[in-house]
């Protein structure tokens, strides 16, 4: 009796847990998920078109793993933005189904053509299956809804107006928006035409060289913004055939030319014609490999726009400190040495005076010297007539830092109104014909005098 007893307790619990399993299991989810209008994922579409009443069509493929716009032009597509697209139209549900015996015409609704009023989307399934066009038309008057109809149903659905404004897209939404596919870490060399004068700066291990239009040192990180920029540059909007007006473009006669070397002897290259103020502002593009025209913020003509003497380097020493075993100050009439024998060593003053040199100060001095940049390149001196311009001939200050090899680093400061309540100095290194602008706060690390290093103990009371 009990055994008879278990087996029908356990019979009954079988059958109830089928029941749940395919009935009210998928009953669940259904209701989880809710009525939609489209039910499919991006990765089982093979094919979307999109035809608008008042539009050229929108029509997108899937060709080699990817999305590929073949309407209303063919070109690369985004496939991040498809798969956006796809995401929210499976976001919005049907709220409302309303039957034909109460629905009345189609045309209260906007849903009386192949289109509709809004939009006609098709979707195709990677096996080549076509489902059912999806029609749209108007919104409701109120509650901001929409309505839809489905091809060989009578129904009329009724939607949130989040999928009314979904379908409406242009080629553009699409469309990949990177224009140069390059890593920046491959350019070997970047030239930046302007005005007929060619600016080229070449990889020089992790720093970079200026070549033209004259040899010099470059700022590494202005060298190494330009170069990271040029992944990051966007089309705001494409123009292909004949809404090309290459002369009303200004790309005719580029404002600026840019071509980067790639490591392997490949190359990406672009011009840039006029402004364009109208929103969003920028300027016209043309890549030149393939002539494709599109137009940019207006950042890009900003920064490819520099001038060369932004990209050349500011900094005066390009010594290390830790091999620094001489600073030679010469300031006012006054010229002193500060010694060590290597690094770590005490430094002691030439020639000797009263009071003790204080070692923290003389290695902060040191490591100010090493980080000292110029605020502003102004121009260049490689002769006696060019530094008198600066009075680099009549210095204010002059500073010399040498290793065990010899003489590393000398920098001489002149000022052309040292009187003045606020001079502008003047900076150059030996090894540059480079005149920087430096303010009295830089200026001050050259014009130390010998007491600033010394500390003069007072006599002990007897």
């Amino acid at each position: 009796m009990s055994f008879l007893r278990t087996s029908l307790i356990a019979a009954l619990a079988l059958v109830i847990g089928l029941y749940i399993y395919f009935f009210e299991v998928p009953k669940m989810e259904t209701e989880a998920k809710g009525d939609r209008i489209v039910d499919v994922d991006a990765a089982q579409l093979g094919h979307i078109k999109l035809t608008y009443p008042d539009a050229k069509p929108v029509e997108l493929a899937r060709r080699d793993g990817g999305w590929r716009l073949l309407a209303p032009v063919d070109a690369p597509a985004d496939s991040n933005a498809v798969d956006q697209f796809v995401t929210a139209l499976r976001d919005a549900v049907v709220e409302r189904r309303i039957p034909k015996s109460e629905a009345g015409t189609p045309a209260s609704y906007g849903l009386d053509s192949a289109t509709g009023t809004r939009a006609r989307l098709e979707l195709t399934l990677t096996g080549g299956k076509t489902l059912p066009a999806i029609v749209v038309g108007d919104t409701t008057p109120v509650d901001f809804h929409a309505f839809v109809r489905i091809e060989g149903n009578d129904e009329v659905l009724v939607t949130p107006l989040l999928f009314h404004t979904s379908v409406r897209k242009a080629g553009f939404d699409f469309r990949t928006k990177a224009l140069l596919h390059v890593d920046p870490q491959a350019v070997t060399r970047l030239t930046v035409e302007k005005a007929g004068v060619a600016m080229q700066l070449e990889r020089k291990g992790d720093d970079w060289a200026l070549l033209a239009p004259m040899a010099d040192r470059a700022d590494t990180e202005a060298a190494r913004a330009l170069v990271s920029a040029l992944p990051t540059m966007e089309a705001i909007a494409y123009f292909d055939g004949p809404e090309v007006n290459r002369a009303g473009f200004g790309l005719d006669r580029p404002s600026v030319s840019v071509t980067a070397e790639i490591a392997g002897g490949a190359a990406v290259a672009f011009n840039l014609g006029a402004a364009d103020e109208q929103a969003p502002a920028g300027s016209y593009f043309e890549r030149r490999q393939d002539g494709q025209v599109a137009k940019v913020a207006a950042w890009v003509a900003t920064s490819y726009g520099v001038n060369v003497n932004e990209v050349r380097d500011r900094k005066l020493v390009r010594c290390k400190a830790d091999d620094v075993v001489k600073m030679a100050y010469t300031h006012d009439g006054e010229t002193f040495t500060l010694i060590r024998a290597s690094a770590g060593k005490p430094w002691n003053m030439e020639p000797a005076g009263d009071g003790t040199v204080v070692q923290r100060i003389t290695d902060n001095t040191l490591r100010s010297l090493i980080d000292l940049t110029g605020d502003k390149l102004v121009g260049d001196a490689a002769d006696a007539a060019a530094r008198a311009t600066y009075a680099l001939d009549k210095p204010l200050a002059r500073v010399e830092l040498s290793t065990t090899s010899g003489l590393c680093a000398g920098i001489t400061a002149g000022s052309t109104q040292p009187g003045a309540a606020a001079p502008v100095f003047y900076l150059q290194s030996d090894d540059r014909s480079a005149v920087l602008t430096a303010s009295a706060s830089q200026m001050s690390r050259l014009s130390l005098k010998r007491a600033e290093f010394v500390e003069i103990k007072p006599e002990t009371a007897k």
